[in-house]
């Protein structure tokens, strides 16, 4: 709220960066933007709740604001360590000549963005 209310007094556009899916628990299918919000843990919950501050700003003062929903982004110097970043994560362990781990019967569907793309679509919304 502080960074929307600073965005309205100085007349400036925020773009918020949401997220892909967590906002629409477990699909069987891509979810559309249309499709009921059930957020499933407190990250996808704190998304939605970023969204409609947005909507609410829009709506009461006239502001722009606008939330791009990005899927997995993934891109160069990503690390390849940790729970995040599954491309780098197995083209990490790829390189170093270990098998990739594949949780689940390996079925699993996920949206993956590039991150170049995620700047080409953030300084477009930017304006």
């Amino acid at each position: 709220i502080n960074v929307l209310e600073a965005a309205r007094r100085q007349d400036a556009q925020v773009v918020f960066s949401s997220t892909g899916g967590a906002i629409y628990g477990e699909c069987e299918r891509p979810a559309a933007e249309t499709a009921e919000r059930r957020p499933l843990a407190p990250y996808g919950t704190s998304k939605l709740a970023g969204e409609e501050y947005l909507a609410t700003y829009n709506r009461l003062y006239g502001t722009s604001h606008t939330a791009l929903r990005y899927g997995n982004v993934y891109g160069p110097r990503q690390d390849p360590h940790g729970e995040a970043g599954v491309v780098a994560i197995f083209f990490g362990r790829l390189a170093r000549g270990d098998a990739p781990h594949v949780y689940g019967d390996g079925r699993q569907t996920r949206d993956y963005v590039y991150a170049g793309d995620v700047v080409e679509a953030t300084l477009a919304a930017a304006g």
